[in-house]
């Protein structure tokens, strides 16, 4: 791949702010607004649009839109279900 196509893929991280679009459209909200409601301010935006969203605003916008947090990372398709499944962790950690 050379580093045109490369440079006009879409980073990503930003795959996070895509997602959020989409469920904002759907209820018919603006991202600003929902940017606000969750953070209380709508300067954060241009930080979500580089994808850089926090834990407390990640678990904030799963509850605001009743999604799954590995949805809204794009690990899954599904907005209830977790992208993790069984097997997907390895390494047996409690060994002694």
């Amino acid at each position: 791949m050379s580093k045109s196509e490369i440079s006009k893929e879409k980073p990503e991280n930003s795959k996070i702010f895509t997602i959020i679009e989409s469920l904002c459209k759907e209820a018919g909200v603006s991202v600003t607004r929902v940017c606000t409601d969750i953070t209380g301010n709508k300067g954060n935006l241009p930080t979500w649009k580089k994808g850089n969203i926090n834990t407390t605003s990640l678990i904030k916008l799963t509850e605001y839109f009743d999604v799954s947090a590995d949805y809204l990372l794009g690990r899954t398709d599904n907005p209830k279900e977790s992208g993790i499944k069984s097997g997907d962790i390895t390494g047996d950690h409690n060994s002694g």
